[in-house]
């Protein structure tokens, strides 16, 4: 099967647990990779506001997105170039990051060294692209005036008492650093209308293994969640 559905099979697995293990409950899971970021949510996403309205059509339980111009390496230049405007002060390190995103992008088997400085732009370049593709996954809230007084619209799920995330992906389980890279999927006071988890715990696919588990889940599924189970390890 394609591995995103692989991936989305072992998310659910580990959410819903099996006939005899609990599972996880819900959860949000974000996959970095090369060209792509994928975004898993497991929750009904209700509203968590009071005086919420639903608009649009309902959400699914178990909800992929795919941002196709959000990777670490052959999309690595449409992440650059969503960056947020900087101040002249953040000048400096924002050419530094232009640069090895030019040598990432001309040289995609480059690897970042540790302890240096392209450690820190790697690893802030990965939060940067989970902030952007869970916001997009995450609902919308808008203030709407009604002869009742101030309501609120939710358009999408609302995720923000969601109480883990994991990370997947070689940006993440490759780096000493993986909860600051997982930070970009909390929410931020900065775009109040976007309902990303607010206190989450962070957990790691430590041995890469969600599409396998999602794969062997269609043969054995209570092999798969003790793997799952075992092998998703909360992030110090």
């Amino acid at each position: 099967i394609p591995t995103p559905l692989a991936v989305l099979q072992a998310c659910e697995l580990l959410s819903r647990g099996t006939q005899t293990k609990a599972g996880r409950g819900d959860l949000l899971a974000v996959d970095v990779g090369g060209a792509t970021t994928d975004v898993y949510s497991m929750a009904a996403g209700t509203p968590t506001v009071e005086n919420t309205m639903l608009k649009g059509l309902p959400e699914p339980w178990a909800k992929r997105t795919v941002e196709g111009d959000l990777g670490m390496r052959y999309s690595l230049l449409h992440v650059f170039e969503q960056l947020p405007p900087v101040t002249p002060a953040e000048q400096e390190f924002r050419q530094k990051v232009e640069q090895w995103v030019k040598l990432c992008t001309e040289q995609p088997d480059t690897l970042a060294e540790p302890d240096t400085e392209q450690e820190q732009i790697e690893e802030w370049l990965g939060q940067q692209a989970v902030a952007m593709a869970v916001e997009r996954h995450a609902g919308r809230i808008a203030d709407v005036y009604t002869p009742l007084g101030l309501m609120h619209t939710l358009e999408g799920k609302d995720l923000m008492d969601l109480k883990a995330v994991v990370g997947i992906g070689g940006v993440i389980r490759n780096s000493r650093h993986p909860r600051e890279i997982l930070r970009g999927a909390l929410y931020d006071v900065m775009h109040p209308e976007s309902t990303k988890p607010r206190n989450p715990k962070f957990y790691l696919d430590k041995e890469y293994i969600f599409a396998a588990m999602g794969l062997l889940s269609d043969v054995d599924a209570e092999l798969a969640f003790t793997l799952l189970d075992r092998h998703t390890v909360e992030v110090e």
